[in-house]
């Protein structure tokens, strides 16, 4: 089996102006470097994607440049939506699709996040498939199950050729915000339990605030 090659995520959220969205960038540039071995993606607000996007094209950072969101659709009358081809435009190379916000907050279901999932595999972006429990689940021992589920809608209709371009971040929802911490071994044990040849690992990593 290939060794696992770390993956770190920084979604940003609904977090940080231009200024502070630029420092920030800039500084993560001076520390990754290009051979480190590690893959390092960060996904700003959607206002400051193209301007971040600069800041890691010009210092020629190896850092990719994220969306934490987008339609899946082309083009249409979709107010409010951002297609893949905009990203694309402005450097982005990595989409969420999942996220447990967009799940529970936003109301999104499986079928609109495997739609994505397809879209964004088909436009050639990498694509970061979010899953995880929430905590009365967890309680009710469904951890296995919901992921599981969660795993199987997501993928479906994914062709194996296209799973080097997935990365799995667990990411229980009883851990955001609660001050309870997911531990390494609750990661772990949710990759031994879906563990597939051709899928690659990640966890995100979120930035405090």
């Amino acid at each position: 089996m290939t060794a696992r090659r770390p993956y770190i995520g920084g979604n940003w959220k609904m977090n940080l102006h231009q200024a502070e969205a630029s420092v920030l960038a800039q500084t993560l540039t001076r520390r990754i470097a290009d051979g480190d071995p590690v893959d390092v993606v960060i996904c700003p607000a959607f206002p400051y994607l193209h301007k971040v996007g600069a800041i890691l094209q010009n210092t020629a950072s190896p850092i990719k440049l994220g969306a934490q969101d987008f339609y899946h659709q082309p083009d249409g009358a979709f107010t409010g939506g951002v297609s893949l081809t905009m990203l694309r435009d402005v450097g982005v190379s990595v989409v969420l699709a999942g996220h447990s916000e967009r799940r529970h907050v936003m109301g999104e279901m499986d079928v609109l996040i495997n739609e994505k999932v397809l879209a964004a595999l088909e436009a050639d972006l990498e694509v970061i498939l979010c899953v995880g429990e929430r905590i009365e689940q967890r309680q009710a021992g469904q951890t296995d199950a919901i992921n599981a589920a969660q795993l199987s809608y997501g993928l479906a209709g994914v062709r194996p050729g296209q799973m080097s371009s997935v990365v799995i971040a667990y990411e229980p929802v009883w851990a955001i915000g609660t001050g309870r911490t997911a531990t390494p071994e609750d990661a772990e044990a949710a990759r031994e339990q879906h563990q597939g040849p051709d899928e690659r690992r990640g966890a995100l990593r979120r930035r405090p605030g």
